[in-house]
């Protein structure tokens, strides 16, 4: 099932996002939408948060944006990010040790935090783990204030690590590479090493610093100085403007403070610096970076890839970026962070009644084709049972033709198997199938064996595959012998015995005789011709 999903990047000075599509590991960008917050939509109001939650609610309705998935970012200022090295990497170790490694670390009790890890390297000595955490109480005014704008966001990211998902559809994030997201109130830097999440920091500051420092230059009110800061960028650097000059000078020093830090430090200085984000536009802000940084400071350059149906120009690159690396985080498998501030009471819990409007048609849909599949199944059943009722009646007919003698049919074709069986057997005992002793030969060797002139009378015959029973009756006990001496000449009687030789009425001697059958071998030609005989 293909799912919708919205990366929101909410500024404190315009709403962008990206509508991706994603499912069964693939996806698809759909499209971009921005807008600017304006000031006197929050005087109307007069609380902030509540202007930003309508602001919020009318850009998803405008936008055409209900029913997705968002994914949003917990705001910068409200956050921190930790990145730990731990002398071992099994996965129960870590996940045990972050929360006291984490506590010693800032000012707050564990139970007032909720945090959440992503392993960054592993190696025999131990691991890196990035770790992101922010007050309960921040989260849930956030969270608050997304539920009024009727949003309800799955994944709660922090706004640096997200960065890391833009990586594999950049050109120019190769190396060692900084991605720097200056929005209006903060900049958000994120390091990559070989296009992998390296470590991450937000800077509270952005275009509103240099706003406001310009306004006091000016002695202008900041709406003014924001237009000037507009037109002119960076030009206004000049001696007249010193608390400008101040706050472009903090802004440096604190990316630099962010390459020298240990972590970052011991691969070196970055190779470049990818530069977006609504403030990125200010004239002349990437040149003098570039120039105080020693680095090459970029514009994003976005691989062509045909899974991206929304192609971002020049201005869309700058700022939808933050808004696409929410999309990604969606829909990549795996994504490149996985930072989720949705925990614990926090833990993002699906509104039912939501789902079932939204799939509502869906369901129906697959309903009524499960309920054709059952409805043709039973036709295919009721069919094959008339088919093979018939075939069963014709399987009987044929078998009280062939067996006539059999009254009580149970179950035709295993009968009719048992039958031929049967038949087999027998015809294979009288040669039937070209066996070189047929019952014929059989009885005429013993004829033959008969001695000349001697009446022997066969009252009994009883011939099988391995033996032949004689029941009969002659003059006297030798001739007995004498035609049991014979017939053991016969290559194909292993074993001729002899019982129950007794005295009949009449005088004569009566006797068994059972004959083993064995392999036919060349006859052994008679004593005599061939005996009269008195049938039974």
């Amino acid at each position: 099932m293909y799912g919708q999903v919205l990366g929101l990047d909410i500024g404190s000075w315009s709403l962008k996002g990206v509508v991706a599509r994603g499912g069964l590991g693939r996806f698809e960008i759909l499209r971009y939408t921005g807008e600017v917050l304006r000031e006197e939509g929050a005087s109307e109001i007069g609380d902030p948060a509540a202007a930003l939650s309508h602001a919020l609610s009318l850009f998803r309705d405008i936008h055409r944006l209900a029913g997705m998935d968002p994914i949003c970012t917990l705001p910068g200022p409200m956050t921190s990010t930790r990145r730990l090295s731990l002398p071992f990497s099994d996965p129960k170790k870590i996940r045990q040790t972050v929360p006291f490694e984490v506590e010693s670390q800032v000012p707050f009790g564990i139970d007032e935090i909720v945090l959440d890890y992503q392993v960054l390297e592993t190696a025999s000595e131990g691991a890196d783990v990035l770790v992101g955490l922010a007050r309960r109480e921040l989260i849930a005014r956030h969270l608050r204030l997304l539920e009024d704008a009727g949003l309800d966001p799955r994944i709660l990211e922090l706004d640096a690590p997200s960065l890391a998902n833009l990586a594999p559809f950049i050109e120019n994030a190769d190396g060692f590479a900084f991605l720097a997201d200056v929005g209006h109130a903060k900049t958000a830097l994120c390091a990559l090493s070989g296009r992998k999440l390296h470590s991450a920091r937000t800077l509270p500051l952005g275009g509103l610093a240099l706003t406001l420092a310009l306004a006091d230059d000016l002695r202008v009110e900041r709406g003014e100085a924001e237009r000037r800061k507009h037109e002119a960028g960076l030009d206004l650097l000049h001696p007249s403007h010193p608390a400008f000059a101040r706050a472009l000078d903090r802004f440096v020093r604190e990316i630099d403070r962010t390459f020298t830090a240990p972590e970052n430090a011991r691969i070196g200085r970055p190779d470049r610096i990818v530069l977006f984000g609504g403030s990125a536009r200010m004239r002349g802000l990437s040149e003098l970076l570039q120039e105080r940084l020693g680095i090459p400071v970029e514009a994003p350059v976005f691989r062509a890839d045909e899974r991206f149906a929304w192609r971002p120009n020049a201005e869309e690159a700058l700022v939808g970026a933050a808004a696409l690396a929410l999309a990604l985080r969606g829909v990549l498998r795996p994504p490149l962070s996985r930072l989720n501030l949705r925990q614990e009471e926090f833990a993002y819990r699906r509104d039912f009644t939501v789902l079932r409007r939204r799939f509502l048609p869906t369901v129906s849909i697959a309903g009524a084709l499960l309920l054709l599949v059952l409805v043709n199944i039973g036709v295919i059943m009721v069919q094959d049972r008339r088919q093979i009722a018939k075939l069963d009646a014709q399987m009987a007919e044929i078998f009280r033709q062939t067996q006539p003698g059999v009254t009580r049919i149970v179950d035709p074709l295993s009968q009719m198997r048992s039958g031929v069986s049967e038949m087999q057997r027998r015809a294979q005992a009288l040669g039937i199938y070209g066996a070189n002793v047929t019952a014929l030969g059989v009885l005429r060797e013993i004829s033959s064996r008969v001695p000349t002139g001697v009446d022997v009378t066969i009252t009994d015959l009883s011939i099988d595959e391995a033996r032949i029973r004689v029941h009969g009756s002659t003059p006297s006990y030798e001739l007995v012998d004498r035609l049991k001496s014979d017939l053991q000449q016969v290559s194909f009687f292993r074993e001729v015995n002899v019982a129950d030789v007794k005295t009949d009425r009449d005088g004569g001697k009566s006797f068994n005789l059972t004959i083993t059958m064995g392999t036919p071998g060349a006859p052994v030609a008679p004593a005599g011709t061939a005996p009269r005989r008195r049938g039974a």
